[in-house]
C-alpha cells in the first residue's frame, strides 16, 4: 500500500510537470491520468478482490475527465451467487487501500453515496438488487448519473450485467416527462450547496453542461462506448438530437 501511495504522488507530479512544459490541452492532459485506473486494480490486487465483484465508476472518474482534485465515485457490484456480505468486507479494504491517508500520502478520496439508496443502502449490491432498484426505485436524477457509468476493474460479467441493466433504467426514464424537471431541481439543489461561483457552479459552467447532455442521452436514447462529455456531445449531434 505505501508503493501504490508513493507512486500515485510521484505520477502526479510527473504529470503535473508535463502539463507545464509541454503546454497540454486539457483532454490530452485528463487522458494521461487514466493510470488511476490501473491503481484501481492495483487496490484489487492488495484488498484480496475474488471472482464475482466489479468496480464501476460514475463522475469525472467514468467520463475520463478525472483529475487532481476529483473524488472517485465508485460503484461496486457483485455476481448473487457471491452475495453483497462477504464482498462487503472485501469492498471495505479496497476503500481503505486508496482513500486512507497516512504518511506516504494517499491515492485519492473516494465517495460511495451515489449508490442505489445512497448512504442508508448496503455498500455492494447485486445484480439483480441493481435491476430491481432501476425497475421500480430509482428516480429520474439517478438515470442521468448513469449515462457517466464505467467498468473500472475486477468481474467483467458483473460489470457487463451491470451495463445492461442500465438499459431498462434509460427506457423507464426516456417516457418520463417530468426528468427535464427533476434535472433542473436536482441543478438547482446542488446550486444551492457551493459558497462561491466558479467555472463549474456558475450559469453556463460544466454542471449545467453535464445535466443538459444527461437529459438529452437519456432522452434520445443516445448509447455507445464510454466516452467524456465532449465526445457525448459529438455523438448527440451526429445522431441529430442537439
Amino acid at each position: 500500500m505505501a508503493l501504490l501511495r508513493r507512486h500515485c504522488r510521484h505520477r502526479t507530479f510527473a504529470e503535473g510537470a508535463r502539463d507545464i512544459t509541454d503546454s497540454r490541452d486539457v483532454y490530452s492532459s485528463l487522458g494521461a491520468r487514466l493510470r488511476w485506473r490501473g491503481w484501481i486494480a492495483c487496490a484489487l490486487g492488495v484488498a484480496e478482490c475474488s471472482a464475482g465483484l466489479a468496480v464501476l465508476a460514475f463522475g469525472r472518474l467514468g467520463t475520463r475527465e478525472f483529475d487532481i482534485c476529483s473524488d472517485a465515485d465508485l460503484l461496486f457490484v457483485c455476481e448473487e451467487r457471491r452475495g453483497s456480505g462477504g464482498a462487503g468486507r472485501t469492498v471495505e479494504r479496497i476503500v481503505q487501500t486508496l482513500s486512507a491517508y497516512t504518511q506516504d500520502g494517499t491515492v485519492f478520496a473516494v465517495d460511495t453515496r451515489l449508490r442505489p439508496r445512497g448512504g442508508e443502502g448496503e455498500l455492494v449490491v447485486t445484480v439483480p438488487q441493481l435491476e430491481a432498484y432501476f425497475a421500480r426505485e430509482a428516480q429520474a436524477w439517478e438515470a442521468l448519473l448513469y449515462t457517466k457509468l464505467r467498468f473500472l476493474g475486477g468481474d467483467s460479467t458483473a460489470g457487463q450485467r451491470a451495463a445492461t441493466a442500465t438499459k431498462a433504467l434509460f427506457a423507464r426514464f426516456a417516457r418520463e416527462p417530468g426528468v427535464l424537471q427533476a434535472a433542473r431541481e436536482m441543478r438547482t439543489k446542488l446550486e444551492g450547496t457551493q459558497a462561491e461561483q466558479n467555472f463549474k457552479t456558475a450559469p453556463g459552467g460544466t454542471y449545467d453542461i453535464d445535466f443538459l447532455t444527461g437529459y438529452l442521452l437519456v432522452k434520445h436514447g443516445v448509447r455507445g462506448e464510454e466516452r467524456d462529455v465532449a465526445g457525448a456531445i459529438v455523438a448527440l449531434c451526429g445522431s441529430g438530437a442537439a
